[in-house]
């Protein structure tokens, strides 16, 4: 849960945390589209599978056909609705002393980035497709890399911290 601004300490404010950088709104009509070309494939199979299929079949057997496709397309489509949903309208901002993150609740998070205690990252196919920063008292915030603007975001936050020291089972450790 997301402490509200009257809840954080003053120096956190953002008027410390000085110029803006980056300033990021996420989108969720990638995991959608992903959503919409998942479900399509099978459905498009029960299409096909329903008209190639011999005309003494029966009905129960067509509908049922088209209904278990249907289905499996809309179970495996499901996570991608379910992920662009909870991230549409999450702003991420990126200041050259902190960072501000604003939930779609609008219950914005402040902090320095000397309050950052630990880096996570998330790599998929060789390349970094999330970063989550811990706090010392446990919060974590994560930044998802979803194109070149992300990419530079997350690249302008690494560069704050200086050399970060790798370490393999816990992703990147500070200090």
């Amino acid at each position: 849960m997301h402490p509200s601004p009257a809840d954080l300490p003053a120096s956190s404010s953002i008027a410390q945390l000085g110029r803006l950088l980056h300033s990021r709104r996420f989108s969720p009509i990638g995991y959608f589209l992903g959503a919409g070309f998942i479900f399509l494939a099978p459905v498009g199979l029960a299409i096909y599978s329903n008209q190639s299929a011999p005309p003494n079949e029966t009905l129960n057997f067509r509908i049922t056909v088209f209904a278990c496709l249907t289905l499996a397309g809309a179970a495996a489509s499901a996570p991608l609705w379910i992920k662009g949903c909870r991230k549409r309208g999450a702003i991420v901002e990126a200041y050259e002393a902190g960072m501000r993150f604003i939930p779609r609740s609008g219950q914005a998070a402040t902090f320095k980035y000397e309050q950052v205690t630990e880096l996570r990252r998330k790599v998929f196919n060789g390349m970094l497709a999330r970063l989550t920063l811990v706090l010392a008292d446990g919060r974590e915030y994560a930044i998802d890399n979803q194109g070149s603007k992300d990419a530079a975001l997350i690249n302008d936050v690494l560069a704050r911290f200086g050399g970060v020291r790798w370490e393999e089972e816990r992703g990147w450790r500070i200090g």
